[in-house]
């Protein structure tokens, strides 16, 4: 079973980095072109994360130019991960994050470091390992912006709300999905100055829509086939709540408590 199995089956042993005075459009260019949510920021002889979080935390400072030149860790918040063996296992490694309130921790195994994300756990399930019910564990509210809202609208409800998408809605209809890669790629392609156009012309459209009555597990595996980071549940057509990232990583740690709605939240550097 794959909750069962070393986690370092299921990392992966690719890491991106970047020099500490990197300029914030350096670190957006090279997210949007590798694809990833976080990279490592080397620093003397040590290193740090950057995620997705920190990247949304500095748009609030848009119109000071100046405080964006470059990267810092009062700007930009830095991640220091938990560091786990490759031996332990999947179910191990989420429980590890779960008590940490992280999105993502470093495996060492054989002398390479790798990263296991929260999206590679999702991939990791087995149909069956998760059996609970949707909409026993949704959460039955997520944040939305109209379609004319600006895409800043959108970023201040991602950071609000501690998640990495927003729905867009209109007349309680879902329009599509503004998520964190949708932003790295715009940021990357025309600069910060896209943050004030509207949300519609960035907007994707939903591709993880579930019945209330369909297991947790085959909300992972639809997530981690879409590279989605939410799902919609719906009851008759009608949205009745979302199913995140967050609430698999709980299910599969067996935590009792609700983690921050940001996982990639980074603590005081």
């Amino acid at each position: 079973m794959p909750l069962s199995d070393p986690v370092a089956v299921h990392a992966r042993y690719i890491v991106y980095g970047v020099p500490g005075d990197a300029s914030l459009g350096e670190v957006v260019e090279v997210m949007a072109d590798r694809g990833v949510r976080r990279l490592r920021v080397y620093m003397g002889s040590g290193y740090a994360y950057v995620t997705v979080g920190g990247i949304v935390y500095t748009i609030d400072s848009i119109r000071s130019p100046e405080r964006l030149s470059r990267l810092r860790a009062t700007l930009l918040p830095l991640e220091y991960p938990p560091v786990v063996d490759g031996s332990v296992t999947v179910r191990e490694a989420a429980r590890v994050m779960a008590g940490r309130g992280t999105s993502f921790i470093e495996v060492t195994a054989g002398g390479e470091t790798g990263v296991f994300t929260v999206s590679d756990l999702l991939r990791s399930i087995e149909p069956g390992e998760l059996d609970e019910p949707v909409v026993a564990v949704m959460s039955p509210g997520y944040p939305s912006v109209e379609p004319s809202s600006r895409l800043l609208d959108a970023v201040h409800q991602m950071r609000l709300h501690g998640v990495d998408s927003v729905l867009v809605m209109h007349e309680d209809e879902i329009a599509g999905i503004i998520d964190s890669r949708t932003l790295l790629e715009a940021l990357s392609l025309r600069g910060f100055g896209v943050l004030e156009e509207p949300v519609y012309r960035e907007a994707e459209r939903v591709r993880c829509i579930l019945g209330a009555s369909q297991s947790l597990g085959e909300a992972a595996a639809m997530m981690a086939s879409t590279g989605s980071s939410v799902c919609v549940v719906t009851v008759r057509g009608y949205i009745v709540g979302v199913v995140d990232e967050a609430i698999v990583l709980e299910a599969v740690a067996g935590s009792a408590r609700k983690l921050p709605r940001l996982l990639a939240r980074a603590p005081p550097v």
